[in-house]
């Protein structure tokens, strides 16, 4: 059994794609641009393959976004921050990627639209989550706008190599 499937058995989640990250990862609502002070940054990630996760309540509202490095499967428990949501929707960005989608209005703003394609499917009124360049990870925050815990796990070596936010 694979760590995907590790994980989607034991925390009956649901595999939503895999994504590269860098030694510096950012964790904030889509919306938001740099200078934006409630953003999050998560400085020691472990870099490589992470696989992404959602998991749904009882309602079928997105109660959690986890990425997992690949060649870890230990859950994350500590809370160090809270990220703040403005439009019902968060993610993990490697950092790169998420200033480079930051700039032109127009560019910025056909980025946003198909974040947002990804986390409401309008055709079913369906609140999730999904991928995006291989590069980014969003979700449907579930509960809508408001301030979400971040939790994370490290390795012996103190790099970060799973992380979450709690929604619900």
């Amino acid at each position: 059994m694979n760590n995907i499937e590790k994980i989607t058995k034991r925390d009956n989640v649901e595999y939503i794609g895999d994504i590269e990250l860098d030694k510096e990862c950012t964790v904030s609502d889509p919306c938001y641009n740099m200078e934006t002070w409630c953003m999050c940054k998560l400085k020691d990630m472990l870099p490589g393959n992470y696989h992404c996760f959602i998991k749904k309540n009882n309602d079928g509202l997105v109660s959690t976004l986890y990425i997992y490095h690949e060649k870890y499967i230990r859950e994350p428990k500590t809370m160090i921050d809270f990220v703040s949501v403005d439009s019902g929707q968060a993610g993990f960005y490697d950092s790169d990627y998420f200033i480079k989608t930051r700039g032109k209005d127009d560019e910025e703003w056909k980025w946003y639209k198909e974040i947002c394609s990804l986390t409401y499917h309008s055709d079913s009124s369906e609140l999730t989550g999904g991928t995006k360049d291989k590069k980014c990870c969003v979700s449907s925050s579930g509960d809508g706008d408001g301030s979400y815990p971040l939790f994370i796990h490290k390795n012996t070596k103190g790099q970060i190599v799973s992380a979450c936010i709690q929604y619900l």
